[in-house]
């Protein structure tokens, strides 16, 4: 019996796919140079599907900017950054000039 011609992903893994193949080739041509399509054949499914998780390109733009930027943000902050300080603003402090 042959092998399905793709494979069934979970939700999360698929948006994941899609998202990586979408910053792949939008870190390589300009936003106008990339089609749907593009993306969908990068990533081996179809558009129907693709739309589905997707409704627009810009929408998948901006959500392969967010990840990128929320894995940029987790590299560079140091450890315990979680914990916001408040710090008084100069001049406003109780007793302070």
């Amino acid at each position: 019996m042959p092998a399905p011609a793709y494979t069934r992903l979970n939700v999360d893994e698929r948006r994941r796919q899609l998202l990586e193949a979408g910053a792949a080739l939008f870190a390589e041509h300009a936003y106008e140079e990339i089609s749907m399509r593009d993306i969908a054949r990068a990533a081996g499914v179809s558009k129907p599907l693709l739309y589905h998780y997707f409704p627009s390109k810009i929408d998948l733009f901006k959500a392969a900017v967010a990840e990128k930027a929320a894995e940029l943000q987790h590299v560079i902050e140091p450890a315990g950054a979680d914990v916001v300080e408040a710090r008084p603003e100069r001049g406003n402090s109780p007793g302070g000039p």
